[in-house]
Protein backbone atom coordinates (compact mmCIF):
# COMPACT_ATOMS: atom_id res chain seq x y z
CA UNK A 1 0.00 0.00 0.00
CA UNK A 2 1.41 3.64 -1.25
CA UNK A 3 1.57 5.59 2.09
CA UNK A 4 0.19 8.54 2.00
CA UNK A 5 2.84 12.06 2.30
CA UNK A 6 1.65 14.06 5.53
CA UNK A 7 0.67 17.15 3.30
CA UNK A 8 -2.01 14.66 2.32
CA UNK A 9 -3.30 13.87 5.15
CA UNK A 10 -4.51 16.70 6.64
CA UNK A 11 -7.36 18.40 5.21
CA UNK A 12 -6.08 22.35 5.25
CA UNK A 13 -3.60 21.79 2.95
CA UNK A 14 -2.63 22.17 -0.61
CA UNK A 15 -2.95 18.88 -1.74
CA UNK A 16 -6.43 18.79 -0.64
CA UNK A 17 -7.32 21.68 -2.30
CA UNK A 18 -6.36 20.06 -5.29
CA UNK A 19 -8.08 16.47 -4.79
CA UNK A 20 -11.00 18.91 -3.96
CA UNK A 21 -11.20 20.70 -7.38
CA UNK A 22 -10.33 17.35 -9.45
CA UNK A 23 -13.66 16.39 -7.99
CA UNK A 24 -15.28 19.07 -9.67
CA UNK A 25 -13.31 19.10 -12.96
CA UNK A 26 -15.65 16.71 -14.87
CA UNK A 27 -18.39 19.02 -14.45
CA UNK A 28 -16.33 22.04 -16.31
CA UNK A 29 -15.55 19.60 -19.08
CA UNK A 30 -18.57 18.54 -19.61
CA UNK A 31 -20.38 22.67 -19.55
CA UNK A 32 -17.39 22.76 -22.39
CA UNK A 33 -18.23 20.20 -24.36
CA UNK A 34 -21.97 21.07 -23.99
CA UNK A 35 -21.25 25.02 -24.89
CA UNK A 36 -19.35 23.77 -27.73
CA UNK A 37 -21.51 21.23 -29.32
CA UNK A 38 -24.09 24.23 -28.97
CA UNK A 39 -21.81 26.10 -30.95
CA UNK A 40 -21.47 23.83 -33.82
CA UNK A 41 -25.51 23.17 -33.94
CA UNK A 42 -25.72 27.09 -34.72
CA UNK A 43 -22.93 26.86 -37.34
CA UNK A 44 -24.88 24.21 -39.18
CA UNK A 45 -28.74 23.75 -38.21
CA UNK A 46 -29.52 21.11 -40.82
CA UNK A 47 -26.37 19.01 -39.00
CA UNK A 48 -28.39 19.79 -36.06
CA UNK A 49 -31.43 18.83 -37.00
CA UNK A 50 -30.38 15.37 -38.54
CA UNK A 51 -28.79 14.84 -35.61
CA UNK A 52 -31.93 15.33 -33.41
CA UNK A 53 -33.83 13.60 -35.78
CA UNK A 54 -31.76 10.42 -35.86
CA UNK A 55 -31.35 10.12 -32.15
CA UNK A 56 -35.51 10.73 -31.61
CA UNK A 57 -36.21 7.82 -34.23
CA UNK A 58 -33.72 5.84 -32.94
CA UNK A 59 -34.83 6.06 -29.08
CA UNK A 60 -38.38 5.68 -30.19
CA UNK A 61 -38.03 2.83 -32.41
CA UNK A 62 -36.09 0.80 -29.12
CA UNK A 63 -38.64 1.81 -27.26
CA UNK A 64 -41.42 0.33 -29.59
CA UNK A 65 -39.26 -3.00 -30.00
CA UNK A 66 -39.12 -3.07 -26.39
CA UNK A 67 -42.65 -2.69 -25.84
CA UNK A 68 -43.30 -5.39 -28.23
CA UNK A 69 -41.06 -7.90 -26.80
CA UNK A 70 -42.19 -7.00 -23.18
CA UNK A 71 -45.81 -7.70 -24.18
CA UNK A 72 -45.59 -10.66 -25.79
CA UNK A 73 -42.47 -12.76 -25.14
CA UNK A 74 -41.63 -11.69 -21.94
CA UNK A 75 -44.73 -11.12 -19.33
CA UNK A 76 -46.90 -14.24 -18.72
CA UNK A 77 -50.43 -15.13 -20.60
CA UNK A 78 -53.48 -13.83 -18.28
CA UNK A 79 -54.89 -17.52 -17.73
CA UNK A 80 -57.92 -17.49 -15.37
CA UNK A 81 -57.46 -20.62 -14.34
CA UNK A 82 -53.60 -21.59 -15.17
CA UNK A 83 -54.07 -25.22 -13.71
CA UNK A 84 -56.72 -26.32 -16.04
CA UNK A 85 -54.89 -25.33 -19.48
CA UNK A 86 -53.77 -27.54 -21.32
CA UNK A 87 -51.34 -28.14 -24.50
CA UNK A 88 -52.37 -28.99 -28.03
CA UNK A 89 -49.74 -30.60 -30.23
CA UNK A 90 -51.16 -31.87 -33.45
CA UNK A 91 -48.55 -34.31 -35.30
CA UNK A 92 -47.86 -34.69 -39.10
CA UNK A 93 -49.67 -37.42 -40.45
Amino acid sequence: MRRMPATEKRPGTAAAYHRGMRDWLWLERRTQDIRHALGRFRRSPGLAATAILTLGLGIGASSTIFSVVNGVLLRPIAIQQSCSSTMMISSPR
